[in-house]
């Protein structure tokens, strides 16, 4: 069996030309008895055809074995016209292949393609010239800015700074334990008595906390028996825990209230 090669050009659907800018797709086919192998040339067209074609190949060969003992070879192509013609001529020139031990060249069909294009009787100088590099357009004019600019610039800043921190409300300081005592005092009516004892125990411990930095929140009043500091409000607050949780009655509300206020502001003892 001898080696066989079968040229296929994809030419359009819709008409038997092409245009001076369209492109073609072919492929080139082997097939032979196995082992196969083309020897792939440098320069694929005859010289006729060189100057009218440029051939670029798609990928790499692909060669398969069948069962039969036979291998087939191929490889995909890209036509590009570079003339105008009725018959524009596309000869490849004889392929090398070995089959074997035995070398042969295997001539391939001559082909050619109708390339039309929509000038009308082209000529080199209708080609647009090759021009040089092309200057950008200059950037616009940019106005310096004034020394004094930069200068009033931040000063301005800082007094609109100055303004709105001037006018930005000012925090509330908490109020004083005894504005709380005085507070109590006057809507102490207005408790029932466990939450009568709860706020005059929070007092206490807004007290223990502001004066001494004890965390009098955090601790049950039997720990708070252990700060020196918390031993005159003892009698307080475990007076405010039986009315909270052991249902004792809150007795007499303004001693209890004067009792802290003795407790917290001590009277000046006399001197001998």
């Amino acid at each position: 069996m001898n080696p066989t090669a079968e040229l296929i050009i994809e030419r359009p659907k819709d008409r038997e030309w092409i245009w001076l800018s369209d492109s073609l797709t072919a492929r080139l086919t082997v097939n032979g008895p196995a082992p196969l192998v083309v020897t792939v040339p440098k320069v694929w067209l005859r010289e006729d055809s060189a100057h009218a074609w440029r051939v670029q190949t798609k990928g790499l060969p692909k060669s398969v074995t069948k069962p039969d003992g036979t291998a087939s070879w191929s490889l995909d192509f890209r036509l590009d016209p570079y003339l105008v013609g009725e018959k524009v001529p596309l000869a490849f020139l004889p392929l090398k292949v070995t089959t074997g031990t035995r070398e042969r060249e295997i001539a391939l069909p001559e082909e050619s393609v109708q390339v039309k294009t929509r000038f009308t009787n082209p000529k080199p100088s209708d080609a647009a010239p090759i021009t040089g590099f092309i200057d950008p357009p200059p950037l616009p004019h940019r106005t310096a800015i004034p020394v004094w600019a930069w200068i009033l610039g931040p000063v301005l800043l800082l007094c609109v700074a100055v303004i709105l921190r001037r006018r930005a409300p000012r925090p509330v300081p908490p109020p004083t334990v005894e504005q709380m005592l005085q507070n109590l005092r006057l809507r102490s009516d207005e408790y029932s008595d466990g939450p009568f004892a709860e706020e005059l125990n929070q007092i206490v411990r807004t007290h223990l906390e502001r004066t001494y930095a004890i965390p009098a929140d955090r601790l049950a009043t039997m720990e708070l028996a252990n700060s020196v500091e918390a031993q005159p409000f003892l009698e307080i607050l475990n007076w405010s825990d039986d009315v909270r949780f052991g249902g004792m009655s809150g007795g007499d509300r303004i001693a209890m209230l004067e009792m802290v206020q003795r407790q917290i502001n001590p009277p000046p003892t006399k001197a001998e």
